[in-house]
């Protein structure tokens, strides 16, 4: 055969190869969706078929069936990034994190959604899952370098104050998620537009689990501290809210072994302590938590 019949031939066939190879797509390497190097790209469907192949998809990331999305990837041309028309306008991300599907998270996470898309009014992956008291799910985001754990939102709120208010309520659950975002570095003196930390919120609703869970650090949080905007203290807050119940009665307790001062005066012009206001709402309180205020002594005993 002649060379440059030899030539064109070979030429001819690699053009119809790469105009074949156009019918391909490369997926990037996923262990935890294993694909073949090259998988047939499904294909294009038509925008109703578009929408509830989707809105399907949608559906099993909030129930959580890692498998069924598995293979709808495979069948489908599925777009991860999709926003529902439904549901608050979520992200299959939001979806899963909303619900608390760990497995189908790590999963979309690996697949390469968008974890910036927020949910309706703004709500990042970060504050909806302290909302919801998902600490692992926490973790997973720090683990992928997703959010930030001091994230300000418009309604003013951080993460940490997400986890301490809960959503609908809170449960147990909200206390790991406080414990996930703080040992992620989560400020606990961050306040909110009306100037309230996390430890005020939680005292001020009388929280037993909340407080524990913020007490439980301690070493870097300031039971005492007060900002510009909310001059009272987290005990002085509790005094005030507080009602002859036994979860109130134990978080006394813990402000008692935290170190929290029983005897700073409010800021007014009645300068009620702690201790005063407890007292006559019939709380018993031990001396251990009284501290001394030189700047209330009379000048001759300075």
């Amino acid at each position: 055969m002649p060379t440059r019949l030899l030539l064109a031939i070979t030429l001819i066939t690699l053009a119809f190869l790469l105009e074949l190879g156009k019918s391909f797509t490369n997926y990037a390497h996923n262990p935890k969706d294993p694909r073949p190097l090259h998988v047939p790209k499904p294909p294009r469907m038509k925008p109703l078929e578009h929408r509830e192949v989707h809105e399907e998809f949608l559906k099993h990331c909030r129930e959580g069936h890692t498998d069924t999305l598995i293979e709808m990837r495979y069948k489908y041309d599925i777009d991860l990034n999709y926003v529902s028309f439904q549901h608050h306008k979520e992200t299959a991300l939001m979806s899963a994190i909303l619900n608390g599907n760990y497995r189908v998270v790590e999963y979309l996470l690996h697949a390469g959604a968008d974890p910036t898309i927020p949910a309706k009014y703004g709500r990042s992956p970060m504050h909806a899952s302290a909302e919801h008291g998902y600490g692992d799910i926490i973790r997973l985001l720090v683990e992928h370098g997703i959010g930030d754990v001091n994230e300000w939102h418009r309604d003013g709120y951080r993460p940490l104050h997400r986890a301490c208010l809960g959503h609908a309520g809170y449960s147990e659950s909200h206390g790991d998620a406080i414990k996930a975002l703080i040992e992620a570095g989560a400020d606990p003196h961050m306040v909110t537009d009306a100037g309230e930390t996390p430890l005020v919120m939680a005292a001020e609703r009388g929280r037993l689990h909340i407080v524990a869970s913020l007490l439980h650090f301690k070493d870097k949080i300031d039971v005492d501290h007060v900002s510009a905007a909310h001059p009272y203290t987290a005990l002085q807050t509790l005094a005030k809210h507080a009602r002859r119940t036994d979860e109130y009665r134990e978080i006394i307790k813990l402000f008692v072994e935290a170190g929290a001062d029983f005897d700073r005066p409010e800021p007014n012009k009645w300068a009620e302590t702690p201790r005063d206001k407890l007292t006559r709402k019939g709380f018993v309180i031990p001396e251990i938590g009284a501290k001394e205020h030189q700047e209330n002594k009379p000048m001759e005993e300075l």
